[in-house]
């Protein structure tokens, strides 16, 4: 990517350790993103990450705060991969964050089964038949599925992930029980569950949820998470 459509170097809210690049025409890093990243919880026996549509490489470089494992973003969009490549190599992170510019499904065709702790994502939300689609091919790839069908992560997680491995989404409420099913139907107990809310008098419009392949039945659900 051309060094004149990227922003300079910006703080990720909350973590002054690290910095971000943007492209300044496009795509830029959500509140979701950050919450998901929050939300995971890390055992110290989990040794691989990955990130399915890892976008500017948010969740691996916040995530790469909280201890020594390796995580792999992946990412289908050539200029968006190169940008989060940027902000890995600027925080000088390239031994434990690796960004693959890669379909997901491609990805996890030719890759080992059984060999993640985690897999996160904050995928696509709406369905190419709801509403106007962007112009901009990359705002529109990254909010609607084009490329990659909500489905499409319960199958690359249940490859992927060891047993007891677990599953962390970000997702919007109106499609909460079609998640839950797709973590029933694809074998993922589910564990936790936080709703997010834009203030204390506003209903929830995106939650996230974990759930661990294979697991034990037994879910707790958090305090709201509430973003002003």
């Amino acid at each position: 990517m051309k060094n004149d459509k990227v922003i300079p170097l910006c703080d990720i809210v909350g973590f002054h350790d690290i910095k971000i690049y943007q492209p300044s025409n496009s795509f830029r890093m959500t509140s979701d993103s950050l919450a998901l990243a929050n939300f995971v919880e890390l055992k110290y026996t989990d040794r691989n990450i990955l990130d399915i549509g890892t976008g500017l490489g948010v969740i691996p470089l916040v995530l790469s705060l909280r201890g020594d494992f390796h995580i792999t973003g992946v990412e289908i969009d050539e200029n968006i991969s190169e940008v989060a490549q940027m902000s890995v190599a600027y925080n000088k992170l390239e031994n434990q964050i690796s960004i693959c510019n890669q379909d997901i499904r491609d990805y996890s065709k030719f890759c080992d089964p059984n060999i993640f702790d985690i897999i996160v994502s904050n995928p696509p939300y709406f369905s190419v038949s709801d509403g106007h689609l962007n112009s901009n091919d990359v705002l529109r790839n990254a909010r609607h599925n084009t490329t990659l069908q909500l489905e499409d992560i319960f199958k690359i997680a249940k490859k992927l992930l060891k047993d007891r491995g677990r599953l962390v989404l970000v997702f919007t409420t109106d499609r909460l029980f079609e998640v839950i099913d797709l973590y029933q139907q694809y074998h993922f107990s589910i564990k936790r569950m936080q709703f997010i809310h834009g203030g204390t008098d506003k209903c929830a419009k995106s939650f996230l949820i974990e759930g661990s392949k294979n697991g034990k039945s037994g879910a707790k659900v958090c305090a709201p998470l509430i973003l002003k």
